[in-house]
């Protein structure tokens, strides 16, 4: 018997062809004490930091390290130059959700 996962439930999504298309919800790694001054709602930047990183940052500062199932995908569609947003779903003391998406 194979192991099958449901997509649905792994909260990621790619809605059209395009592979860079991605929506997904992920939790940041490595969070930051900066977390305490967002809130739901608050609108980061996805980014790619110096050491290759995928990072979400805003006004505050940094969040911490955004590392969903397709790290390597949103990566390359960073590289080719698609811009993404991360809308803060769930915060709290030391965790944070985010939903990572191409900024329109």
């Amino acid at each position: 018997m194979g192991y099958t996962r449901d997509l649905a439930s792994a909260s990621e999504n790619i809605s059209s062809g395009d592979d860079c298309d991605i929506d997904i919800k992920t939790h940041l790694k490595s969070v930051q004490s900066s977390i305490a001054k967002y809130s739901i709602g608050d609108v980061l930047i996805v980014q790619l930091d110096d050491l290759k990183r995928i990072i979400a940052i805003g006004n505050h500062g940094l969040c911490g390290i955004i590392s969903p199932i397709n790290v390597v995908q949103l990566k390359n569609c960073i590289t080719k130059g698609k811009e993404y947003i991360a809308v803060v779903t769930d915060i709290g003391a030391t965790h944070c959700e985010v939903r990572v998406k191409l900024k329109l």
